[in-house]
């Protein structure tokens, strides 16, 4: 029997795009950083546990494909996972997720295509 039949890990992936809600220009930024996790938001009595991020230095475009790497096994049929981005732009936060994108579930999108809102007006 293999470790992953065993209780080990068993990879899976969630893959998809991250950009700007508004059309945006990083081309001139010097140093573009893009994070994007994956949270298992099932406990309403308890912080969101991350399953998995990928941070992205310096995309080659924007949007900016992901592939977040996963335990199958932590995913239940009863949770709510949520995947959720930010795009920093010179050391700033300049894009964020107003709003939390459910997957791994019946009707989720397989391949979630984030859109950020623009932070603090800029």
């Amino acid at each position: 029997m293999s470790a992953a039949h065993a209780g080990g890990f068993v990879p899976a992936y969630l893959t998809g795009n991250i950009a700007p809600q508004q059309s945006a220009t990083l081309s001139q930024a010097k140093d573009v950083l893009v994070k994007v996790r994956l949270l298992d938001q099932s406990r309403q009595d308890a912080p969101p546990q991350l399953l998995a991020e990928q941070i992205l230095e310096k995309p080659r475009s924007i949007p900016a494909d992901f592939s977040l790497c996963y335990d199958k096994q932590a995913i239940k049929p009863d949770g709510r996972y949520v995947v959720e981005g930010q795009i920093f732009v010179d050391g700033e936060l300049r894009y964020n997720s107003s709003r939390q994108t459910e997957v791994l579930r019946a009707g989720a999108d397989e391949h979630p295509q984030l859109r950020l809102d623009t932070v603090g007006g800029n």
